[in-house]
């Protein structure tokens, strides 16, 4: 009769301590988890507020479109040329298939992506001096696409970009 008894207890002693085992590791990686947590903090503590300024321009919490066209306008501004038929298409809502290219090609799910079509007209050295400022721009700029006609000027082109850029989500 004590072996009817004591099996059934024995299992379920048996049970018991390996589920102690799991919440025993369960407790470690929990603290583990804790001191990179504080660890993590204690570093972000120290990041120059210059520099987290620049990351957060580099790559915005939001599309930031608005902002964006004005500074490449004030950019277009300054080597003489002017901008134009600004069209801005947000990839993810235009095309669903998008996020499983956007996996495949390595970019992550958390990172939204925004396409600008405009043109600039002016000199071809100024436009030259636009892309080069455009590139040294903090904000990541992929340049998609660029074609040109000629205007009535013939000193003159219209150049017709389209940009991709990167946002947090």
């Amino acid at each position: 009769s004590i072996g009817l008894f004591g099996v059934p207890q024995y299992n379920n002693m048996k049970t018991l301590k390996e589920e102690k085992q799991q919440y025993v590791a369960v407790l470690e990686n929990a603290k583990t988890l804790e001191q990179k947590r504080t660890g993590l903090i204690e570093k972000s503590k120290n990041i120059d507020p210059a520099k987290l300024t620049q990351l957060e321009k580099m790559l915005p919490d939001n599309p930031e479109n608005v902002s964006l066209i004005l500074e490449l306008d004030q950019i277009a501004n300054k080597y003489g040329l002017t901008l134009q038929n600004v069209k801005i298409e947000d990839i993810a809502a235009t095309n669903t298939n998008e996020i499983a290219k956007k996996s495949s090609q390595g970019i992550s799910s958390d990172i939204g992506t925004l396409n600008i079509n405009f043109s600039v007209v002016g000199m071809y050295i100024n436009f030259t001096d636009f892309i080069r400022a455009t590139e040294k721009n903090l904000r990541i700029i992929d340049v998609q696409k660029i074609s040109f006609a000629t205007q009535e000027e013939k000193e003159q082109y219209q150049y017709t970009l389209s940009v991709r850029t990167y946002w947090l989500k």
